[in-house]
């Protein structure tokens, strides 16, 4: 009777433990693709504040009144910070659970942030 009494709390804590693994491979890599999707709508965001003439060229009104010319030392800093922090957050993501176009995509979005940081 013993053995039968101990095995059935075995079976469960087995159980237990084989059901709470961790999020699969195909949820980290959705979690990755939205993380990186959501970076780059925030850095679309973030350029229309530092470029209101292509956001007006791209009809979005909300910037019609502003005017930030890039020459100034200050307003360079700024930009500066701005793509090292969209850069800093992109590579917090692990490439390799993206794929395909997500990974172009993630690729590319790295090299102009690269590329821009070259200019300052």
């Amino acid at each position: 009777m013993k053995v039968k009494e101990l095995l059935a709390p075995i079976a469960i804590a087995i159980l237990l433990l084989s059901c709470s693994s961790g999020p699969s491979d195909e949820q980290l890599r959705q979690e990755a693709v939205h993380q990186a999707n959501t970076i780059y709508a925030d850095y679309f965001d973030g350029l229309n504040e530092f470029n209101p003439l292509l956001s007006t060229f791209m009809g979005m009104s909300d910037y019609n009144d502003q005017f930030i010319p890039e020459i100034t030392a200050e307003n360079r800093a700024k930009r500066q910070q701005f793509e090292q922090q969209f850069l800093s957050r992109i590579n917090a993501i692990d490439p390799q659970l993206l794929t395909g176009q997500h990974r172009l995509t993630y690729d590319i979005f790295i090299r102009d942030r690269q590329v821009a940081l070259e200019g300052y």
